[in-house]
């Protein structure tokens, strides 16, 4: 395949350069999660949190998910349970 597109791995690297689809996720969030729309909470690959720079490594994203998920959550879990009393 390489040498199909003029690449001859036996002299050279493949050049690899970052891919748009681990570039960090355009919806700006705080440390829960939270926007600036109202109500609205954002995690995972939409959210760019600022954690990791402009780049999101999948070791990374794994542990960026652990920590807003609960992060993000545990507010509307709270608030739950405020409304049941």
């Amino acid at each position: 395949m390489c040498h199909k597109y003029g690449l001859d791995i036996n002299r050279n690297p493949i050049p690899v350069v970052p891919a748009a689809h681990y570039m960090c996720g355009g919806v700006h969030a705080r440390l829960q999660g939270e926007t600036t729309v109202k109500g609205l909470v954002v995690v995972g690959e939409v959210a760019c949190t600022g954690l990791h720079g402009e780049n999101i490594l999948a070791s990374n994203s794994l542990l960026e998910a652990i920590v807003f998920v609960r992060r993000a959550v545990q507010p509307s879990v709270d608030q739950m349970k405020r409304e049941e009393l």
